[in-house]
């Protein structure tokens, strides 16, 4: 924690901060932005599931660097993803499908959300049982709003984020969690207006992305 603290400057002088370590996340990878014209066929646009089963092995150094790469550059070239690894092509590949197929990368689309109208985000804490709490996730991972769902270690142990376009929409949000989740306590929420950062990538006011902290690999 103290290290987290020390390198971003901006927690310096927070009196109180809090770190939720998560198990898997349950939503906001494949969200929508329901501007689609209904009678495209959106199945089309779905990739297709990778049926291969993934090795089981430890980690390399060669997976641990092809995922540092991948995570500045997901579009980048094979070619050029095994030059700045610097490992052969037919090694590069075997470590990316690896990563894939074993969803140790997970593929991300977003977008600058103040662009869609997305002015700001709700950030909910909920309570519910343990064994409750995957379910909680995955219900609520698969709505329209939702840019992260998780479940986490603590007592107050699912976490959402949710993407807001006006401020009655909260209430009508946390009715819809009350109605569908009766069994869940909200703790708290919060209004962010802005966003620092997404996913590694820093932002601008606008939301448009300005720099990238690396991931590393345990």
């Amino acid at each position: 924690m103290s290290r987290f603290h020390n390198e971003y400057k901006e927690l310096r002088n927070a009196r109180h901060l809090k770190a939720y370590p998560f198990t898997a996340i349950g939503g906001g990878v494949a969200w929508k932005q329901e501007i689609l014209d209904p009678n495209v066929n959106k199945e089309a646009l779905v990739l297709p599931t990778e049926n291969k089963r993934a090795l089981r092995h430890k980690l390399s150094a060669l997976d641990k660097r092809v995922f540092s790469v991948l995570t500045r550059d997901a579009r980048i070239p094979l070619r050029e993803l095994a030059k700045q690894v610097e490992a052969p092509l037919h090694l590069v590949q075997r470590s990316k499908d690896f990563l894939i197929n074993s969803q140790v990368i997970v593929f991300r689309c977003d977008v600058a959300r103040r662009k869609f109208d997305y002015r700001f985000s709700l950030v909910v804490i909920l309570r519910t049982s343990p064994e409750s709490a995957n379910e909680l996730v995955r219900l609520m991972g698969k709505w329209a709003e939702s840019r992260f769902c998780a479940e986490v270690f603590n007592k107050d142990n699912v976490v959402a984020i949710f993407g807001i376009r006006d401020t009655p929409l909260i209430t009508s949000l946390l009715t819809r969690i009350e109605r569908e989740a009766p069994a869940a306590e909200i703790v708290s929420y919060e209004i962010a207006y802005r966003m620092e950062k997404v996913y590694g990538w820093l932002l601008d006011p606008n939301g448009h992305q300005v720099g990238h902290v690396p991931l590393e690999l345990a």
